[in-house]
């Protein structure tokens, strides 16, 4: 986890916890988002990963235009099984996991009709059973920024359709800590319970 990586982290999870008793964070989420996001891992010495991920998110209001919530995230990373990449042969692995994550998430434009756009930052920690990238380690911090927008926001269900761009690091937890940037696009559903 590179050191403007951390000090997003810290920020995200001063602010959350400064503001949490304020805006009762802690109760019944306004809005569960469940959507499917997948991507690709920039090229690499280290080889390329893919990611594939059910993410169920658990969100609530914390002023009329920025929510916060909670995101639960079970993925697959499929990854070259060495730490050499695919350079000489070796095959790649799956290495399956959870992430969970806090989450920012701050609407534009609220009076439109058919489209809410947002930006959205999130981390937390990620654990998975096979070391990511190969020869690191099993444990590690996923910290995503984004854009999306909510569709048909005025209905009791939404459309959502977003790209994060996420950074995948052991933050020298391990000796090795090449990290992964990874692009990913997701497609989901909204509801208010």
């Amino acid at each position: 986890m590179t050191r403007t990586a951390r000090a997003v982290t810290a920020a995200l999870v001063l602010l959350l916890a400064s503001h949490a008793s304020a805006a009762n964070l802690f109760g019944p989420p306004e809005r569960i988002t469940v959507y499917l996001a997948s991507g690709r891992s920039i090229q690499t010495s280290h080889g390329q990963a893919t990611t594939d991920s059910l993410r169920i998110e658990l969100t609530r209001d914390w002023s009329p235009r920025t929510e916060v919530g909670f995101i639960i995230a079970p993925m697959n990373v499929q990854e070259p099984r060495s730490w050499f990449g695919n350079r000489f042969g070796d095959p790649d692995q799956t290495a399956r996991g959870a992430a969970f994550s806090l989450l920012l998430r701050r609407d534009f434009f609220p009076r439109w009709k058919s489209m809410e756009p947002y930006a959205e930052i999130l981390t937390g920690p990620m654990y998975t059973t096979r070391a990511v990238p190969a020869a690191t380690s099993r444990f590690n911090f996923l910290s995503e920024a984004g854009v999306g927008a909510v569709l048909l926001p005025r209905n009791r269900f939404n459309f959502v359709i977003g790209y994060r761009f996420a950074h995948i690091s052991n933050a020298g937890l391990a000796s090795r800590n090449p990290g992964l940037n990874v692009h990913t696009l997701l497609f989901g559903t909204r509801f208010h319970p």
